[in-house]
């Protein structure tokens, strides 16, 4: 999921454990991409989820690659279906 975001420029988020070899070294890749956007145990400890909090919580739809990808193929089928249908 985090190199579909960087693909297609969408924010987010990642939660890393230093204690964990593999999460250290993909956190200490992105850091150095500009990718500071990481969550630490320490960031947790202070967090409240409420009800409250999570009905406030809005989504928003961004145009994933599958999306774009559907709508590069429906453009190249619908240009050569109206090429088929010149011909006839």
């Amino acid at each position: 999921m985090i190199s579909e975001c960087i693909t297609n420029g969408i924010p987010f988020l990642y939660i890393s454990d230093n204690n964990h070899l593999e999460q250290k070294v993909i956190s200490e890749k992105l850091i150095k991409k500009g990718f500071s956007n990481r969550i630490i145990k320490k960031d947790l400890d202070n967090i409240v989820i409420s009800k409250d909090s999570i009905s406030k919580i809005k989504s928003k739809k961004e145009n994933n690659a599958v999306d774009q990808v559907t709508d590069i193929l429906k453009k190249i089928l619908n240009d050569k279906f109206k090429k088929i249908e010149l011909n006839e």
